[in-house]
């Protein structure tokens, strides 16, 4: 079972990313972060996940969420990830980034487009 973690789930895409993940036979989803619903639980956020996902949503701790998780995804607007990542939750972690930050090597690109 890989234990997963979603930073910025209450978002668009985090909140595509966790219907996804919920029916996942082998993925387990360990923590949930918001910066709007710290201490609120999912369903209560998205009524549609009653019954099916009711963890309550965490701060953004990213090193501890990175000692007790498989795999850390990121759902958060572009040019935030780039500024939270270390060479430390990397060496704890795998992460996928969903936003644009790692997508082009070249920094020029990266600014005509982002």
């Amino acid at each position: 079972m890989i234990k997963a973690a979603i930073i910025g789930s209450t978002g668009y895409v985090g909140e595509e990313l966790t219907r996804i993940l919920l029916q996942h036979p082998d993925v387990e989803l360990s923590y949930s972060t918001s910066q709007s619903y710290i201490g609120k639980k999912y369903n209560e956020v998205y009524e549609n996940f009653n019954k099916i996902f009711e963890q309550e949503c965490v701060e953004e701790n990213i090193e501890e969420i990175a000692d007790k998780s498989d795999l850390i995804y990121f759902a958060l607007p572009h040019g935030l990830v780039s500024n939270k990542l270390t060479s430390e939750i990397l060496s704890k972690t795998k992460v996928i980034d969903i936003g644009a930050d790692f997508r082009l090597k070249d920094k020029k690109t990266y600014e005509e487009w982002y």
